[in-house]
């Protein structure tokens, strides 16, 4: 075989390749199985009188079988048109877009991954995409940074086109988190801050906690602050205020144990608040908190709490750490991206 033949077959075998999977039912030239495609019976019942989905599993199928028909002949990679058709058919039928995103996610959660499986959920969520559908967006836009090998390559996805322009229209909190994750995982720091701060201001209390465990970070590190602004412990605390008024646990944690020393009445609130949330390093710091003041009482009440916890992990075989680990932990310097989490 001559070279030039050789690369020509090697070109065709490489886009071969990375041509995704045909759908099972867009596309395919027979009518859809969607006993198969749709979540079971049990399960689509339980999602729809808990209100998850906002259709039934006879709704579903009329509509996607609609679809099916009206797309077949169309290029699968041709948006505008299959926009135009797959709105067309929604509006007729009365069918809200969101039901695609939840459709993939029930399909994704009611079995072990295959390739089948995983075309399906793709495929639902590309429907919400197509309709501007904000979940589908996130969703999709999700799995794509889980993949991408660069920023002008994710760029160039529609799903993340779609997520930029939701972040700039909506001001979605989880579309200005996603941003930042891209960013920081590619190597850009100015523009993955500018996207945690929009998402904090967008409302989300764990990018508040993010910012305030870089500001943390900071103040560990022995950075000053610019002049006439506030400094990073500062910073921290603020920013862990704002996260603790939307609800992070986490951030109780971190104002219990940045105010022992300076507002201990205000530690010891934001501990106690920890504690009563589930924090098992709150009650260690509680334990501290009172040892510091001199009620050995109060402390070692906490510390029995917490050796009753310790207790009950060892009963139970579980293999949590101790408080003692826990403090250990946390005192080791994080990033504030890949490893600040709720505890």
């Amino acid at each position: 075989m001559r070279a030039s033949a050789v690369r020509r077959a090697a070109a065709a075998a490489s886009k071969a390749l990375r041509q995704p999977p045909q759908p099972p039912f867009l596309g395919s030239p027979t009518p859809p199985d969607f006993t198969a495609i749709l979540p079971p019976k049990p399960v689509f019942s339980s999602a729809q009188s808990t209100g998850y989905l906002k259709c039934n599993r006879a709704e579903a199928t009329t509509v996607l079988t609609e679809i099916w028909r009206a797309t077949r002949g169309i290029q699968l990679d041709s948006d505008p048109i299959m926009t135009t058709a797959v709105s067309r058919v929604c509006k007729a039928h009365n069918f809200d877009p969101s039901n695609f995103a939840l459709l993939a996610s029930l399909h994704k959660s009611t079995g072990p991954p295959t390739q089948t499986t995983t075309t399906v959920t793709r495929t639902l969520l590309r429907l919400g995409v197509l309709l501007d559908d904000p979940a589908a967006i996130i969703a999709e836009a999700k799995r794509s940074l889980a993949s991408a090998r660069s920023l002008p390559q994710l760029t160039t996805l529609p799903a993340w086109r779609k997520l930029t322009a939701l972040a700039s229209a909506s001001n979605a909190a989880e579309a200005h988190e996603l941003l930042a994750k891209a960013y920081t995982q590619f190597k850009d720091p100015p523009r993955a801050h500018a996207a945690w701060l929009k998402a904090a201001e967008a409302g989300s209390g764990l990018v508040c906690s993010v910012l305030g465990a870089e500001a943390f970070m900071a103040s560990a590190d022995g950075s000053s602050s610019k002049s006439g602004g506030e400094g990073p412990e500062a910073a921290a605390i603020s920013w862990y205020k704002k996260a603790a008024e939307r609800g992070e646990v986490d951030a109780y944690l971190r104002l219990g144990e940045l105010l022992m020393d300076t507002d201990p009445a205000e530690a010891e609130h934001n501990l106690l608040t920890a504690a009563a949330s589930g924090s098992f390093l709150a009650i260690g710091k509680l334990e501290e908190l009172y040892k510091s003041r001199g009620d050995e009482s109060m402390a070692n009440a906490w510390k029995e709490v917490a050796e009753a916890i310790e207790e009950e992990d060892r009963a139970a075989g579980a293999e949590a750490p101790t408080i003692t680990e826990h403090r250990s932990n946390y005192q080791k310097p994080y990033h504030p991206v890949r490893s600040h989490k709720r505890r």
